[in-house]
């Protein structure tokens, strides 16, 4: 998508904190070569600079003891520690400390307020951009990998003989069956491309010809489409996908940086 304003904006928010840049720069300059060229090779570098960044802009935030305790009660009531000891086990299998754990704890509403305060004004600019890719979709499906038994399978649905549920639940060859073919409400954008196509293609109560897709023959119907809402909580997710593209676009300065002085040899020539 082209929203000139929004990358404008994160343009101007990443050349008025250079500082953060070259603090994780150094960072990685104090690293042995030898580790560096481990956790490149391990892939691992680039997550690593990813989340040292992030930690960079969350530390702006803060929260006061109460809170910051009721998240790190969650976080534990999550992951089913529920006592002293286990508390103490956990640290010591993951390395892991007090700060360490608040830190993991408060990380999603850190990320929720700083996102909101550098994005909130422009988060409904970025949501009309992204709509049609967030409504959400209900439709019937079901798949088999023979073509004359798909065939045999969308004449019955489409004449009513049967019912969509009832051939799904005793045809269909995936995990849709137990379902009895009914997805979603899943969001367009995660729906299958070629399923997409048919999906925006058709008319809602219509069950579509089959086609073949990865092997199988599908058969769908569109069932309904919820337009997605610009509410509080969409702000949010909208706000937070905008830092997260923040937050990939200076991993990728400081990538290039570094690379200049410590991967001469990765740069292509030419």
């Amino acid at each position: 998508f082209k929203c000139v304003n929004i990358i404008n904006s994160i343009r101007s928010f990443i050349l008025a904190n250079k500082n953060i840049k070259m603090e994780i720069i150094n960072k990685i300059y104090s690293f042995p070569q030898d580790n560096l060229n481990l956790l490149r090779s391990k892939t691992f570098l680039k997550p690593l600079i990813k989340l040292m960044i992030r930690d960079a802009l969350l530390s702006e935030v803060e929260l006061d003891d109460e809170s910051t305790n009721q998240f790190c009660d969650r976080f534990f009531k999550r992951i089913n520690i529920d006592s002293e000891e286990k508390k103490l086990n956990y640290f010591k299998e993951n390395l892991l400390n007090v700060n360490d754990i608040k830190a993991i704890a408060t990380s999603t509403e850190k990320a929720n307020k700083m996102s909101l305060k550098l994005f909130g004004e422009k988060s409904s600019e970025f949501f009309e951009k992204r709509k049609s890719q967030l409504d959400q979709y209900v439709y019937s499906f079901l798949k088999v990998e023979n073509s004359d038994l798909a065939q045999e399978l969308f004449l019955k649905i489409e004449s009513n003989e049967n019912d969509f549920s009832s051939v799904a639940a005793e045809y269909s060859e995936g995990p849709e069956k137990y379902k009895k073919g009914l997805i979603g409400p899943v969001p367009f954008s995660q729906i299958n491309p070629q399923i997409r196509e048919k999906l925006t293609a058709g008319e809602k109560g219509i069950v579509l010809e089959p086609f073949e897709a990865s092997g199988f023959w599908i058969i769908v119907r569109l069932e309904e489409i919820l337009p997605a809402e610009f509410d509080q909580k969409m702000k949010t997710m909208m706000s937070n996908e905008l830092f997260e593209l923040m937050v990939e676009k200076f991993t990728r300065e400081v990538i290039a940086e570094i690379t200049k002085f410590r991967f001469k040899d990765l740069i292509p020539e030419g």
